[in-house]
């Protein structure tokens, strides 16, 4: 994503420093004064995967988890601020925050859930409350996936001292929903 130099002077754009995951500040926070853009099928940016120790190396997943929760709440936080947003730029950065927090629960709920602590999700899910209800509300009604219609946030929220998710998760949504397709 490129902007004019000029609008991010204008908004006095800062963005954070010293921390991975901040490309998604980048993609999201500047969209509020965006009044035109366009799409190149031209790469301006390459990012190298394979190198060792990357943010997107799943063995350092767990270990930068809190820097990506602390870019994600500036977006949030930006985000409940803007006034006067039309309804297509509302719906496309709430979209854009849903895929994002969505993955956060993933992380804590399904992947990581062993590194990091259970007291960090209760957190996150107080934080995220508290910082724009309408976004914590919606994703109640996030399925894990598009074609799943398992709705792991929702249940989880049923008992939040519950963890490990998966087990529960299985046992009260997956082995029931394979019944039922078995009996079909």
């Amino acid at each position: 994503i490129v902007y004019r130099t000029q609008m991010l002077r204008d908004m006095n754009y800062s963005q954070t420093e010293g921390i991975a995951f901040t490309d998604t500040e980048w993609a999201l926070l500047p969209l509020e004064r965006v009044e035109k853009a366009c799409y190149l099928q031209l790469s301006v940016y390459r990012y190298l995967v394979g190198r060792e120790g990357q943010t997107v190396d799943s063995r350092r997943a767990a270990a930068l988890h809190s820097q990506g929760t602390k870019t994600l709440f500036r977006q949030i936080t930006g985000f409940s601020n803007m006034k006067d947003l039309s309804a297509e730029k509302k719906r496309y950065m709430t979209l854009f925050l849903l895929c994002n927090i969505k993955y956060t629960y993933r992380t804590y709920l399904v992947t990581s859930y062993k590194h990091i602590s259970h007291d960090c999700l209760l957190d996150f899910d107080d934080r995220l409350r508290d910082a724009n209800i309408e976004l914590y509300n919606m994703m109640n009604d996030v399925p894990v996936q598009p074609s799943i219609p398992l709705y792991f946030v929702r249940e989880w929220r049923k008992d939040r001292n519950v963890t490990p998710l998966s087990v529960r998760f299985f046992r009260t949504m997956i082995f029931p929903l394979l019944r039922r397709i078995g009996k079909s």
